[in-house]
């Protein structure tokens, strides 16, 4: 169709008959038979070729198709008006194949279980809220027991099977099937509390796998982990179930030992990504060595098991990463997954979010720099503004669990010259110095290490930021960005309620700086741009007064709407070439200016006015002084509502279309945030 062609009806395959008169919804209809054209193009398909053999307006199409792009159903195609299917129709296909073929690839691990444990294995899967048990090998022992499994669909939060796949589901999905099948109480051990069921669930993402002692079926303890897919989601999950009278440490410690190997075994046979990584024990040589019978499931063990030698990743687990090569060339390319030292976890990065000094990394060099020098074709790898998942913990580390979900800071600085020890380990003394003899321990990852535009990163434990279950991944890429605006604000002196502000430039770190400002207290909050729709973002975060530059003097108008005088603080986020000499003429005297952001040229600046105001200017770098705690903190009590200012999302495959998006402010893009399981292009709002 994209060639001009119509696509005859009688090609098609035969669908329903729709309409209103056959009871189903007419919405509903439409979009799947757009889908269904879609499909048969066989490529682009135009807009107006769709509306003809639809049946529908071109208008009526038109909201219909933007709502699949919307969901990544649909996406656009590269001629004008054209669609194509989008990545996200794979997501039922792959879920209605697994269903298929997971019993196919798994019956070889099962029945290796069966011989290696002679004990009950079962293979189970969710549908909807029910768990079903779809293979099944029974113990090899003269003596049995009924492990009771068959059939019962609603023991999820009761069995091993379940509780390995309950672990890593959404909050809200969780709630959803306890509430659709309850809590039923199998035995007298059955948990029947939700909030024990998730601390249990906690611990079961913790040592990576489940267990059941005796909650479904007296007399039967059960072991059970989870299987991953390609894309790194839990698909279903294998048991083996043992009698209490066989249950010895040794025979359990056995049990997990084979459980765990098989199910990494089988999840990387399905294309997992670090289903390794994300074990406490992680080959089979230190499986075999803790044969011994320690109490089972003890926390001096798990301890242990956390704290164990991690060398031997980088050796057998590769990630895709974005490698900089010449200015302006990036290439995807495979590289080992690193492995975390003392005092490091090792993060699988699930989104970040592209910053304007990702642009002139990646364009000009500086302020990166590897090796002592420029970072081009020195295998490196750009990003900074990533969150993500522990899935390795260091040696030495019990300040962080495996499987919690963490937003990171840049800058680790060294920890030992004078600015680390005060705080301002932004301002470390030893920046860069991270690299052969001169490694004096300095880590500013997307700066002077391995950045974020990749499958995983190390960071140091100071520069993790717990993030709750309850915030989305992309605005956990925002809490750096807040970060950024707190610090400036911390520097200016972190009391400023009251106190008259204004931000200069709705960017990110502007727009933050705003929603900051309001919520520490700041009366009246002035924001100054070139954009009215920014500026209208910045009112819904709090500003009290927005100044289109273009129509009125920034100054002038700022003096005027305060009474006449000028303000306490001014941010300065947006480089302008004037900007400095504007803020001073902003500021009353004795007020102070923040300045964060990198103008492209040197400024000319008034000092005699500073000088003669006694102003105070303050340079700013990163987000120093744990400003992102705080800056989290806010967003986790929605202070304000940080995800106003993220606008696009790509995935990490489609990062220069996303770099581009970012440089080039396509469609107004204001942040562009890149997930790194194949999301699809999602344009919000926002950016209308």
């Amino acid at each position: 169709m994209a060639d001009g062609s119509q696509l005859p009806r009688s090609m098609m395959p035969a669908r329903p008959q729709i309409g209103r008169d056959r009871g189903g919804i007419q919405a509903l209809d439409r979009a799947f038979l757009i889908l269904d054209i879609i499909a048969d193009a066989g490529g682009e398909a135009k807009l107006t070729e769709i509306a003809g053999v639809a049946g529908l307006h071109v208008s009526t199409c038109h909201h219909l198709i933007s709502t699949l792009c919307n969901w990544g159903y649909v996406a656009r195609g590269t001629l004008s008006r054209s669609y194509v299917l989008g990545p996200r129709i794979l997501h039922p296909s792959a879920a209605c194949l697994r269903q298929v073929d997971l019993p196919r690839r798994a019956q070889g691990y099962i029945d290796r279980l069966n011989d290696q444990t002679h004990e009950a294995v079962q293979l189970a899967i969710m549908q909807g809220t029910s768990l079903v048990n779809i293979l099944r090998r029974e113990a090899r022992h003269a003596l049995r027991v009924d492990t009771g499994l068959a059939g019962r669909m609603n023991a999820a939060h009761a069995t091993a099977t379940g509780k390995a796949i309950l672990a890593w589901l959404p909050p809200t999905e969780l709630e959803r099937i306890v509430a659709d099948k309850g809590m039923t109480a199998f035995t007298p051990n059955t948990i029947v509390d939700l909030h024990e069921l998730k601390e249990h669930l906690r611990l079961t993402r913790r040592h990576g796998y489940a267990i059941d002692r005796e909650e479904f079926q007296p007399g039967v303890i059960c072991i059970g982990a989870a299987i991953r897919d390609h894309a790194g989601a839990v698909v279903g999950s294998i048991s083996v179930s043992s009698p209490v009278f066989r249950a010895t440490p040794e025979h359990l410690e056995q049990i997990r030992i084979h459980l765990l190997a098989a199910t990494d075994e089988l999840s990387m046979e399905l294309g997992a990504p670090g289903a390794i990584l994300e074990r406490t024990i992680t080959n089979d040589h230190e499986r075999r060595r803790r044969t011994t019978g320690r109490h089972f499931l003890g926390e001096a063990d798990v301890s242990a098991y956390q704290r164990q030698d991690l060398a031997g990743f980088s050796d057998t687990r590769h990630q895709k990463a974005w490698v900089l090569g010449d200015p302006d060339q990036l290439t995807l390319a495979t590289k080992p997954v690193p492995v975390p030292r003392r005092a490091e976890v090792l993060v699988r990065i699930d989104a970040v979010a592209i910053c304007a000094t990702d642009l002139e990394i990646i364009h000009h060099g500086p302020p990166a720099m590897i090796q002592g020098g420029l970072p081009f074709n020195k295998n490196f790898t750009p990003g900074h503004e990533y969150m993500g998942t522990i899935v390795a913990l260091g040696p030495g580390v019990d300040e962080y669990k495996i499987g919690q979900r963490v937003t990171v800071e840049i800058h680790a600085g060294c920890g030992q010259c004078k600015r680390c020890r005060e705080g301002m380990y932004t301002s470390c003394h030893n920046y860069g110095l991270n690299y052969g003899d001169v490694d004096k321990g300095h880590r500013a990852n997307g700066f002077t290490t391995d950045g974020g535009f990749a499958e995983y990163a190390v960071n140091h434990i100071n520069t993790l930021v717990h993030v709750s279950d309850e915030m989305s991944d992309e605005e956990a890429t925002l809490v750096v960005t807040a970060g950024t605006a707190m610090y400036g604000l911390t520097e200016l002196g972190g009391l400023v309620a009251g106190e008259s502000v204004v931000v200069t430039g709705p960017g990110p770190i502007g727009l933050l700086g705003v929603a900051v400002a309001k919520a520490l207290g700041a009366q009246p909050v002035f924001l100054t741009g070139t954009r009215d729709n920014r500026l209208q973002i910045g009112k819904e975060l709090g500003a009290d007064h927005v100044i289109n530059v273009r129509n009125a003097d920034p100054v002038e108008e700022v003096r005027r709407l305060n009474g006449g005088k000028g303000v306490d603080y001014v941010v300065e986020c947006s480089g302008a070439p004037n900007a400095v000499n504007e803020a001073a003429r902003m500021a009353n005297r004795g007020g102070r200016i923040c300045l964060a952001a990198f103008p492209h040229e040197p400024a000319e600046v008034d000092i005699a006015h500073i000088v003669r105001n006694n102003i105070y200017l303050y340079g700013i770098r990163g987000e120093g002084k744990s400003a992102t705690h705080r800056a989290e903190a806010f967003m986790a009590q929605k202070r304000f509502d940080a995800t106003k200012v993220h606008t696009h999302t790509f995935a990490l495959q489609d990062l220069p279309e996303a770099l581009r998006y970012a440089r080039e402010r396509v469609e107004d893009a204001i942040k562009v945030v890149v997930k790194t399981h194949g999301q699809p292009v999602l344009v919000k709002d926002a950016a209308e």
